[in-house]
């Protein structure tokens, strides 16, 4: 508890004195701290700053800790297939040829793209979601009433075997045909589905390709062979025991 509190007060250290620094400029930027003081609700009322710290703070955990779950385990699977990795390289190498990707490489960075996406379907860091029901309804021979909780597992959606073909293994290939635009609404979906799919998707997409890319230009990560690589399904899905890796210059 007491290390907890003392990383909330860190976090809200930052995040407060973003918020006073934007208050004082007139929250006049393009960034989203200032456009959460700009919002104005039905009535007309801004938010608070506890209000818009609870947002800010949202957006750096769902921001960030998922991001950097992706990248982990798609270091580890490039680590175990190495001719995956030798495939993606090749592609940085002939599109990139050494320079930092931007955002304009995306749609040039297919196989990076499709690592991504097979990572995300063996490894979805949110493996599951929650869902409350707002009207009776039947389902599968069971009662579900309103106010019912029900969880929906993207894992277990990701790892079925009517919708992916050897669904155990790692084969970013799959994702560079039409599979994406046929498979059937919410068989996939790593950041959730309906009318709450994560806010941040796209942006998400765009910054997993982009630092995978950047980062396997520069390094070839080696996993350590020795070592744990029990799961621990939190509020997200990470290694529990982290995962080292050796790092070689390319």
């Amino acid at each position: 508890r007491a290390r907890a509190a003392e990383a909330r007060a860190v976090l809200d250290g930052v995040v407060y004195g973003l918020i006073a620094q934007k208050r004082a400029a007139g929250a006049t930027g393009d960034d989203l701290v200032s456009r959460l003081l700009a919002a104005k609700g039905d009535d007309g009322a801004t938010m608070s700053d506890l209000q818009v710290r609870d947002e800010a703070v949202t957006m750096v955990v769902a921001g960030h800790e998922t991001t950097a779950l992706v990248l982990t385990f798609a270091t580890m699977l490039l680590s175990d297939h190495p001719a995956f990795g030798d495939r993606l390289r090749q592609e940085l190498a002939d599109v990139l040829g050494g320079r930092t990707p931007t955002l304009e490489d995306m749609a040039k960075l297919p196989y990076t793209k499709a690592v991504v996406l097979e990572t995300m379907r063996k490894y979805p860091p949110a493996y599951v979601i929650g869902r409350q029901a707002t009207h009776p309804i039947a389902l599968g021979g069971y009662r579900i009433d309103p106010g019912d909780q029900l969880l929906v597992s993207q894992w277990a959606l990701h790892h079925d075997e009517r919708w992916f073909a050897q669904p155990d293994a790692f084969l970013p290939e799959r994702w560079l045909g039409d599979l994406e635009a046929s498979l059937p609404e919410h068989v996939y979906m790593p950041f959730g589905g309906g009318p709450r799919i994560c806010i941040g998707q796209h942006f998400a997409m765009m910054e997993a390709v982009l630092c995978l890319a950047t980062l396997a230009q520069r390094v070839k990560l080696e996993v350590v062979a020795d070592q744990s690589r029990e799961l621990s399904p939190a509020v997200t899905l990470r290694p529990k025991f982290g995962l080292r890796a050796v790092v070689h210059r390319v």
